[in-house]
């Protein structure tokens, strides 16, 4: 059994790995109407093909797999507690109580302000823009809509009041 070299794949095969996705998942999706996991896969396994050509064995690939993932840890781990304060806020019931209240209480005048100010605060407080968007986003967004305001206007005042405020967080990185 000869041992393979390792090599970094050519400039057709490192093309060809962008080609056969849009292929496979453009034409499976769209013709077959296939399902994205099982595309998912068929792509994998031209990656997997193509990683042993150029190479690489199956005990390496696992081990770049496991630094790559091993990497995003930290990123997971916040995204899955992003997810779960937003799920909580709805499934309690938090957020369609303060859209009603917010609703009841603020005037359409100023909720465009007060959107981009409360935004920007708690997404400083918590150095998350994308967690402040779903939760207080979401139901400040929401009571401005039901007050009759533009979705385009209530929504550039959410999503720019939370980025200015993660980009002040001390948080942030």
């Amino acid at each position: 059994k000869r041992e393979k070299t390792e090599r970094t794949p050519s400039t057709f095969e490192a093309y060809s790995i962008i080609i056969v996705m849009i292929l496979v998942i453009g034409i499976g999706a769209s013709v077959f109407e296939a399902n994205i996991k099982t595309l998912l896969v068929i792509c994998a396994a031209f990656n997997l093909i193509l990683a042993h050509r150029c190479g690489f064995t199956w005990g390496k690939i696992e081990e770049k797999i496991g630094e790559t993932v091993g990497g995003l840890a930290g990123t997971i781990v916040g995204m899955l507690g992003i997810g779960f304060v937003i799920s909580t806020w709805m499934f309690s019931g938090t957020a369609p109580a303060l859209v009603y209240w917010l609703g009841s209480l603020v005037s359409p005048k100023i909720i465009i302000v007060l959107s981009f100010i409360l935004t920007g605060i708690m997404s400083m407080a918590i150095g998350s823009s994308f967690a402040t968007m779903g939760t207080l986003g979401i139901v400040l967004f929401s009571a401005g809509i039901a007050q009759g305001l533009p979705a385009g206007i209530m929504a550039a005042a959410v999503i720019c009041g939370a980025n200015v405020g993660q980009y002040l967080s001390p948080l942030a990185d």
